[in-house]
């Protein structure tokens, strides 16, 4: 009965959530003029708000949510440890390498954040076959083994952070990388 009352009361604000978000905007449309417009769209301002701007919105962020939230189920499972997430493997400080060196070389620059987004990504990815690589020539894939790989890959990779930054003597775009940081 417990675990019932939880999913309905969870389902009720995911609701609430979604209609509050719909409503409420740069363009303001009535919670009772949503349903209308979500099964007849028209080719209003409201209309377009909902359908080219806050139903993506919405989606997006039903997608990335659930991607983070199976992410950090893969993490928990293969570490055998509920509290484990990527900072635990160093995988965090191989994204703030990669989002630095796009920071440093201008990259950023030419792509804005998209750019620095991908280079994030690069880094964690490298970062995590790093680790995979290690494991496999240790021929030990257990948790241990990852944890302390992690944590080795973590600190040679948070050294080489900072040593970039100290050596980037340039006042905007060390407050570039402090604010990815």
């Amino acid at each position: 009965m417990k675990s019932y009352v939880i999913y309905v009361s969870t389902v009720t604000i995911l609701l609430v959530a979604i209609m509050l978000s719909l409503a409420i905007g740069d363009v303001s449309v009535s919670i009772f003029h949503i349903p209308s417009l979500l099964i007849y769209p028209s080719n209003t301002v409201e209309s377009s708000a909902l359908w080219d701007v806050r139903i993506p919105h919405i989606v997006m962020a039903f997608v990335i949510g659930a991607c983070l939230s199976l992410a950090g189920l893969v993490m928990q499972t293969v570490m055998q440890n509920q509290l484990a997430d990527p900072y635990l493997l160093g995988i965090s400080s191989g994204a703030n390498l990669g989002a630095l060196l796009a920071i440093v070389s201008g990259l950023a620059v030419v792509g804005s954040i998209i750019s620095v987004g991908c280079a994030a990504f690069v880094g964690a990815i490298i970062v995590s076959l790093c680790i995979m690589a290690f494991a496999r020539l240790l021929k030990r894939m257990d948790a241990m083994t990852l944890l302390l790989l992690g944590f080795g890959i973590n600190a040679f990779v948070s050294g080489i952070v900072s040593l970039v930054i100290t050596l980037v003597a340039d006042t905007s775009k060390t407050k570039s990388i402090q604010f990815w940081l």
